[in-house]
């Protein structure tokens, strides 16, 4: 089995199979698609099966769990030399797959290859997702500054995962638990590449907007953080350990304030 494709839902009969369709679509055709629902209850099932190809295997949960959880739950199961993920209400264009697989066999050095997209809505595309201002192989401090890892573009090698473990599956990092993989995956010593070309279609919903305010704001938060922290020793520069994590998010929920959040960290930090 060549790549494992993991897509978590939950209540999206409606857009899921758009994007079961695209994924069949693919160019390359050495693939299993794993659904992992997270109890839908609408007729999500039904959809997923009604396409009938034996690639698809389908998961559901009676619990609901973070789109983490269901994330890591699809690659405990995958089978194949590679992992890609597919949000349920993505597309994917027809040579996605196709041009980062060349990509591996080019340079058998890498590790994770994504790619830019396009934005879409209801009345068609809106434009690419990214307007690439940084290296094609991206760093710590590309992905922290830039975000340019979009889940939907990214095929990484197995080996990865089973190196750093999966994704986090703690609710303090509800909203950004892809972003702090990918930080993660920067700090060790993995080649990725970026490609400068859209490979998917992103969805934008309208309560997107208010959410990606609230992701912006945050991510000039965390740079003014880490600065402060890095400049008197407490972190050095690209430090993302769980335990400053795990502190960080708390102070971002508590205050609303910058300063505040770096004196707390500096004390607590400071402890043994």
């Amino acid at each position: 089995m060549k790549v494992s494709i993991i897509v978590p839902t939950r209540n999206r009969s409606h857009l899921v199979g758009f994007t079961i369709d695209s994924i069949l679509k693919q160019t390359v055709r050495d693939f299993e698609l794993i659904v992992v629902d997270d109890c839908s209850e609408d007729d999500t099932e039904k959809v997923v099966k009604s396409f009938n190809d034996v690639r698809i295997r389908y998961f559901r949960h009676d619990n609901a769990r973070l789109v983490a959880a269901n994330r890591n739950y699809g690659m405990s199961q995958a089978k194949g030399e590679y992992i890609a993920f597919c949000d349920d209400d993505d597309l994917w264009l027809p040579e996605k797959l196709e041009k980062q697989l060349v990509e591996f066999e080019k340079d058998s050095t890498l590790d994770m290859v994504c790619s830019n997209g396009v934005f879409f809505n209801d009345t068609g595309d809106l434009g690419l997702m990214y307007e690439k201002s940084w290296d094609n192989y991206l760093t710590y401090d590309i992905v922290l500054k830039k975000r340019p890892v979009q889940t939907s573009t990214v095929v990484l090698r197995k080996g990865v995962i089973d190196d750093i473990g999966g994704m986090n599956t703690d609710p303090a990092f509800y909203v950004h638990q892809d972003y702090e993989f990918w930080l993660r995956i920067t700090r060790g010593e993995y080649k990725i590449l970026y490609l400068d070309v859209p490979l998917i279609r992103y969805r934008r919903h309208a309560a997107q907007r208010h959410m990606e305010t609230f992701s912006l704001v945050t991510t000039q938060r965390l740079k003014k953080i880490n600065s402060a922290l890095h400049t008197e020793g407490l972190v050095s520069h690209g430090y993302y350990g769980r335990r400053f994590l795990w502190l960080l998010t708390i102070e971002l929920l508590i205050h609303t304030r910058t300063i505040d959040v770096v004196t707390r960290l500096k004390r607590r930090l400071r402890r043994p």
